[in-house]
């Protein structure tokens, strides 16, 4: 039976040709997966966006599938593969971000009390309590001066980064001192109707680096929430406006910490009061050399496992941290040291742009063709596993825990999203073409995330149905008729 459909191809002109399209769940001859994506991208909800996608076995740079591979897209997350690939090819995966803890003096009372921040991401309140416990433990009762060095990083917010990014915590910068991850969670209650909201702060401490302006209001049943906070520019100053209904529920917003080293430094006094250590003064240093002798060494977790958090869950503090640390360890502009680690697989630093580690800015420009070449030579490095299972597998973890559930796909993959940017790179393993490599990319959408996920999970669904075929195949086919449009903005190659 002969139907119509309508997909992209190179030339302009009408063009009637006959090619393959499988059907669902059999299997699929290399030969035949261009029409097959091709069908899919016709779609009128997908048509419209620019799309550039790579497909290439592991071990071989035959092109299954290309389209617009070699051009530059904004990549959102997929950044996160070049600052994970950079971290891992000069550190061990074993690798620890030590904080070192010096002290001055003698037991009970000890004339100082200095941290040295570099930058780990994980520290928290527990962390900070269990010091104070052991210094009381020691017999510390009374410390003169408490400081806090954060010299290590430049922690600037990054200047490519959109303006209400930068006020939550996905947009919270690397910083040499770093404690429950910068961010603090900012409550929204309803009252009764007609009142403003009740607003409450997760950590009291952290609530007096900002004033708040409560413009809200409790609103009747049924009303649409329609919370908005916004920041005032220069200023510690938060206007929360907009409403939730009287029988709704809370409303929670992750906002960023205007002053970390701050932030740490008052937590830090809080946590040896409340164990009876009392505290003179406190202040806030920049490299400062240190005093005294080593009372502990505070670890973070493996960088192994940073960097897993990084690529399954797609982590935007440890990135930046990650890319701050790789600048450190070689002596250079973070961005420079993770082009001159990737340059040692071959990749060339004039193809692509980035801005940061995390791919938030809309200034990074990178292409599938590199992202491919990339996770190929990974592979192929002693830390090539490691990087594999970083990455989030489908239907079981991260963020491709809820992608990819009905089918038996083998997919380790980096999700993206930004507003109009949705991203896929990773690999998958074929029905019996072994394991492929691939990027999609795609810009400029006006379509929701999951209607062009949707699509990028379908075309992923027919690489890993891929089966060697013999070139006087004697399957039977399903012969199919293909209308090619002439205005078609979609350009394939194929060989």
């Amino acid at each position: 039976m002969l139907r119509r459909f309508l997909f992209p191809a190179l030339s302009s002109g009408l063009i009637l040709s006959s090619i393959t399209v499988a059907k669902a769940d059999s299997p699929i001859c290399p030969a035949d997966l261009p029409a097959n994506i091709n069908s899919i991208l016709a779609r009128p909800e997908l048509r419209s966006s620019l799309w550039g996608i790579l497909v290439q076995p592991l071990n071989s740079r035959e092109n299954l599938y290309s389209l617009q591979s070699d051009k530059l897209f904004i990549p959102a997350s997929n950044v996160k593969l070049l600052t994970t690939a950079a971290a891992l090819l000069g550190l061990p995966p074993d690798y620890t971000i030590v904080t070192p803890v010096y002290i001055e003096g003698q037991t009970p009372r000890l004339t100082g009390l200095t941290i040295i921040g570099k930058g780990d991401p994980t520290i928290t309140d527990e962390t900070l309590q269990t010091l104070a416990q052991q210094l009381r433990a020691e017999g510390v009762t009374s410390i003169d001066n408490v400081r806090v060095d954060d010299g290590y990083f430049q922690s600037n917010i990054n200047a490519t980064w959109e303006w209400e990014d930068i006020l939550f915590d996905y947009g919270v910068p690397a910083s040499s001192l770093v404690l429950n991850r910068n961010s603090v969670t900012l409550k929204a209650s309803p009252q009764s109707v007609g009142q403003p909201l009740e607003l409450s702060w997760s950590d009291n401490i952290a609530a007096r680096q900002w004033r708040l302006i409560n413009k809200t209001l409790t609103t009747a049943g049924k009303t649409p929430p329609n919370l908005k906070i916004q920041a005032v520019l220069g200023s510690s100053t938060l206007i929360v406006s907009g409403g939730l209904p009287a029988d709704g529920a809370d409303d929670l917003s992750n906002i960023a910490i205007p002053d970390p080293s701050r932030y740490f430094l008052d937590k830090l006094s809080s946590s040896l009061q409340k164990v009876g250590i009392s505290v003179k003064s406190v202040s806030v240093a920049s490299n400062i050399p240190p005093r005294g002798e080593i009372f502990s060494h505070i670890p973070s977790l493996s960088l192994s496992q940073l960097i897993t958090k990084v690529n399954k869950n797609s982590d935007n503090l440890l990135a930046e941290t990650l890319l701050q640390l790789v600048g450190v360890k070689d002596g250079v502009e973070p961005i420079e040291a993770v082009k001159s680690r990737l340059s040692t697989l071959g990749l060339n630093s004039a193809e692509y742009t980035i801005k940061d580690g995390s791919g938030l800015s809309r200034q990074n420009f990178v292409s599938p063709a590199l992202f491919v070449e990339l996770l190929r030579q990974m592979s192929r490095t002693s830390a090539g596993g490691v990087y594999k299972d970083s990455l989030a597998s489908g239907g079981k973890d991260g963020t491709l825990g809820s992608r990819f559930k009905d089918s038996a796909l083998a997919v380790q993959a980096k999700t993206g999203t930004l507003s109009g940017v949705i991203a896929l790179s990773g690999y998958v393993e074929t029905a019996d073409q072994g394991t492929v490599v691939f990027s999609t990319l795609v810009n400029n959408s006006n379509q929701p995330p999951a209607v062009v996920r949707k699509g990028i999970d379908e075309i992923i669904g027919l690489l890993v149905r891929l089966k060697t075929c013999p070139s006087n195949n004697s399957e039977k086919r399903e012969e199919k008729l293909i209308k090619v449009p002439t205005h078609s903005s979609l350009l394939l190659t194929h060989s």
